[in-house]
């Protein structure tokens, strides 16, 4: 690998993004960025601990935001933030 393909990994971030709870099919461009991280697996970390804890919400109190809520990070991502897709076109 070249030094400056290295470097521009190296300056990828990850933004961990749910859609909106009323517009789960909505363009990854609309999604709501819930954490910025510094590899895929602190990514990925951060989603599982949110998702465990949104259902845990969700079982506890029983009502459509937390559902809502736990629904939306089951349809999270870890996202590169120089992922094309980003940019809404």
């Amino acid at each position: 690998m070249k030094l400056r393909h290295a470097a521009a990994l190296a300056l990828t971030g990850w933004y961990l993004m749910a859609p909106q709870v009323n517009l789960p099919s909505s363009k990854i461009s609309d999604w709501v960025r819930l954490e910025t991280d510094n590899s895929s697996s602190e990514c990925k970390t951060h989603l599982a601990k949110m998702i465990k804890e949104a259902d845990a919400a969700a079982a506890a109190e029983m009502n459509n935001t937390s559902t809502g809520f736990a629904i939306s990070f089951h349809l999270a991502e870890c996202i590169a933030s120089d992922d094309p897709r980003l940019k809404g076109n």
